[in-house]
């Protein structure tokens, strides 16, 4: 199957019944908190089509993910108007990605 292009994913997610319900999905449990992590995101949005939407190489896209210190405010705000969330929401979103990151990162390191 051929790669989605940034233009293609935005017109499914916003123009097709599927893409919309999927955004709905998203966004009322990113408001309402059962979203938590990344992992559940993708759940519903594929890793690779959030990787497309954000630009850049495909190694640059996955480390921002697995370090979400490294999403840039650009990006925080392009996913909050994609996902129909308040930017406060998704930088909450954001940020207690990135602090369960440092505390599992510190559980490594001390075993």
């Amino acid at each position: 199957m051929a790669k989605k292009t940034k233009e293609e994913i935005i017109e499914f997610l916003t123009q097709t019944e599927e893409g919309k319900y999927k955004v709905n999905t998203i966004s009322g449990g990113l408001l309402n908190g059962t979203i938590q992590s990344f992992p559940q995101l993708f759940a519903t949005l594929a890793k690779t089509n959030v990787q497309t939407l954000l630009g850049g190489s495909y190694y640059t896209s996955d480390e921002k993910i697995l370090n979400p210190g490294k999403l840039t405010l650009d990006d925080i705000e392009f996913l909050a108007d994609l996902l129909k969330v308040d930017f406060d929401v998704m930088l909450k979103f954001v940020r207690s990605e990135m602090i369960a990151q440092k505390r599992n990162s510190g559980k490594r390191k001390k075993k």
